[in-house]
């Protein structure tokens, strides 16, 4: 819109049209009996489908939609089943029940993709209710049918449906003005989403100059250009013009280029501003709304590389800013650059979408000149690539096959896709330290190990992994005590005592508790964790040592003690549900699920996921990253997350993104963890020589050695019956193999 109304077109497409109605509390309520048990009934339902609402709209948080709506389910059919409601009425309210299921799915369609089709079922079958002739006396049709095709144009762009989502936009739009003024908030969002959508499905310059005209239409509206909507505003028609450069094949527009760094300087100012105020999970919802828009700016990729250094930087910030902290901290590529020395270099990996497809690009940093942006291509070329052995990379990503394992870490034609020859190029040959911060599949993935031999002279020793490269920056000097805090042989069942009112000022994570009680698990015990921390006070240093066991290693006792020790060792299952969600144009993400997913088990969990009380006030034993995030841990130097999994004597991957995310923001300043499960010997092995290394050497140079030993290590020959020679023999498997050598990775040490 201009500053004085709207332009020909949008008058045209908000002609006010006559609608249908969806379903409203109040006409309801005209159709239930006036007695106090209907209205309690009543109010009660409305209440359920009003929190229901928030709980998608603010929150997304789908464990708790979910209780709601089988509350919701179950009062209505016990409601119907007593002969206390009329068919009509029946049918009504089930319509509210549809429509909260539908936004289940629409949240849980990151985790399940079967969860679309789900989500788009429930949000037609109320579509159809409201075209049903029957219901059109109801008074509010308008804003019912709006929100229904809003919410189906979403479902579809985000399952990349164009031309359905365009389609849904286009009905939205054409009903806003029923319920609407011209100017409302809600209608210039609807129309700042038609005309992204009109630029995705866009076949001619036409197309995309009517996107351009609405989009400036919307931009021309606002008159606080410091404001977050016009920042948005700004942003979407950034996207639009970079999507028609994508389809004319030209560079990139200096005037979307000009929108972006609007739009990051307003949201650079705006966190500065906000941050030092926000509670950890203001944080976490601010920080999901941006991360997926910002990234919309790598698409620039070669016009602008120094801007999209910076980017990167604040983005992370904002993933990785300790939650105690009163002031956020922004950082740019000239402050990286002082900090590397003329040998170094530093990388900033980042994915992005780009003509539909999701690419991994790379950010060069060296002590002289500007960054450098290196594309690395379609992330498919990557996942897709077959191994020999049989599966993909992506399977051998995403499940625990060990063979798959060994074809993935052996395969120097994949190693060429990640290092690619550009990407050496542009570290040089000079390079002999690597600092790179992943992004994508790239958390996954040991890149660190798959270095093409014959390409570089580099070696794994000489990269080091980092959270972000802005750690070069805010790096801790090191600490001289290493004292050590282990934690194993865990009491799953029982606690030291019995419940009570945990003594930190930390309260349970509830979506944490409903994650693994809807999985119904129950842990087994892990006797050979007592083993290993009892080799790392035997090899290290039993009076530094300090071993935190049995029922004994409580979350409380936990909690309270890993604050006194440098170096803390944890030995326990660890646990990983589902993916962490990101936003799209139409819908940004809200909340970050990935931290309640994530975690770590300790005494007495067995126990109380099998009660049906859930009490915040009482520690449960499940350590979430959530939790993690939210604890005062600035004083460990480094923590081992040696999670193991039950049954055959395997260490579980500890859903590394999550608990990164976790540490970091409560403060730890470097990690060990596994990427996925791994060797119960081979992993005593790796930590008894590391912390036998780690009492006269660093902590990188230890684990580099501690590794080199692994590789070398065989186990001690054992016996077995050999059915072709009809005899006992010996077995001698060794460790040189990078299914054990390679599931540890090393984070943020220098």
């Amino acid at each position: 819109m201009n500053k004085r109304g709207l332009s020909p077109y949008m008058k045209k497409r908000l002609t006010p049209i006559l609608l249908l109605l969806l379903l409203v509390n109040g006409t309801v309520v005209a159709q239930l009996p006036s007695n106090a048990s209907q209205r309690a009934f009543l109010d009660y339902t409305h209440s359920l489908y009003v929190e229901g609402n928030r709980c998608y709209v603010e929150t997304g948080n789908k464990t708790h939609l979910k209780h709601l709506i089988d509350d919701y389910q179950t009062a209505l059919n016990q409601r119907a089943e007593r002969g206390l409601l009329t068919q009509e009425t029946r049918d009504s309210l089930q319509q509210e029940v549809n429509k909260l299921l539908g936004d289940f799915h629409y949240l849980n369609s990151d985790d399940d993709p079967a969860s679309y089709d789900l989500a788009e079922d429930y949000f037609l079958q109320c579509l159809d209710y409201a075209d049903d002739p029957a219901h059109r006396t109801h008074q509010t049709v308008n804003h019912d049918r709006f929100i229904l095709y809003r919410e189906l144009g979403q479902l579809y762009y985000k399952e990349r449906r164009y031309e359905e989502a365009f389609e849904r936009i286009d009905n939205a739009v054409a009903l806003a003005s029923n319920y609407y003024s011209p100017y409302d908030d809600v209608v210039l969002d609807i129309l700042s989403q038609w005309a992204i959508c009109k630029a995705r499905v866009a076949q001619n310059p036409s197309d995309f100059e009517e996107a351009i005209e609405v989009i400036d239409d919307v931009v021309g509206y606002y008159k606080d250009t410091l404001s977050g909507d016009y920042g948005e505003a700004l942003r979407k028609k950034a996207k639009i013009l970079m999507l028609q450069q994508e389809l004319e094949g030209g560079k990139p527009s200096s005037s979307a280029l000009r929108c972006y760094k609007s739009y990051f300087s307003l949201k650079k100012k705006d966190a500065l501003k906000r941050f030092g105020g926000m509670s950890a999970e203001d944080r976490e919802h601010y920080w999901m709304r941006l991360r997926p828009f910002v990234i919309d700016c790598y698409r620039l990729e070669h016009a602008d590389p120094a801007f999209l250094y910076d980017v990167t930087l604040f983005s992370k910030s904002l993933l990785l800013e300790y939650s105690k902290s009163n002031k956020l901290q922004v950082y740019n590529w000239q402050q990286i650059q002082r900090q590397l020395k003329p040998d170094e270099c530093a990388i900033e990996f980042v994915k992005y979408e780009k003509y539909d497809l999701m690419q991994m690009g790379a950010l060069v940093l060296r002590k002289q000149g500007h960054p450098e942006f290196v594309s690395l291509g379609d992330i498919g070329h990557i996942v897709d690539v077959p191994l020999r052995g049989g599966g993909i990379v992506a399977d051998a990503i995403d499940f625990d096959d060990p063979w798959l394992k060994n074809d993935f870490y052996s395969d120097s034609a994949l190693f060429s896709l990640i290092w690619t020859p550009e990407l050496l190029e542009a570290i040089g040959n000079d390079t002999k330290k690597v600092y790179f911060a992943p992004d994508g599949i790239f958390h996954y993935m040991a890149i660190e190990y798959m270095l093409p031999s014959g390409e570089t002279d580099l070696h794994s020793d000489q990269l080091y992994r980092l959270t972000s490269t802005r750690q070069l920056v805010t790096k801790a000097p090191t600490q001289a005590s290493k004292k050590v805090l282990a934690l194993g042989g865990i009491d799953f069942d029982k606690a030291s005592s019995s419940p009570k009112a945990s003594t930190s000022k930390l309260l349970n994570d509830e979506s944490a508790y409903y994650f693994l009680k809807s999985i119904k698990v129950q842990l087994a015990a892990l006797p050979g964790t007592r083993a290993e921390i009892e080799a790392i006070q035997s090899q290290y240093d039993s009076l530094n040592v300090i071993l935190l066991t049995d029922t004994l290693a409580t979350e409380d006792e936990a909690i309270k003690m890993a604050t006194q020790f440098p170096i803390v060792h944890l030995a326990t299952h660890g646990y990983f549900i589902g993916t962490m969600s990101e936003g799209t144009d139409l819908k940004p993400a809200d909340y970050d699920e990935s931290l309640s997913q994530n975690g770590l088990i300790l005494a007495g969990a067995n126990n109380a996921i099998a009660s049906d009380n859930f009490d915040p006030s009482v520690h449960d034993g499940i350590l979430s990253a959530r939790e993690v995030s939210q604890m005062d841990l600035s004083n460990i130097r480094l923590i081992v997350l040696s999670a193991c999994q039950s049954g055959e004597g395997y260490m579980t991957s500890d859903g590394v993104y999550g608990l990164q995310r976790g540490l970091k923001n409560a403060g730890v300043k470097a990690m060990i963890v596994s990427l996925w499960s791994v060797d119960d010997e081979a992993t005593s092995l790796l930590m008894q020589a590391f912390y036998r290394h780690l009492k006269t050497e660093d902590i990188h140079t230890a684990f580099h050695h501690a590794r080199e030993e692994l590789i070398a290590t065989g186990r001690e020959p054992s016996r077995r019956f050999n059915s072709k020679q009809l005899k006992m023999t010996k077995s001698e498997p060794s460790f040189d193999l990078p299914q054990f050598y390679n599931a540890f990775i090393l984070i943020d040490i220098f």
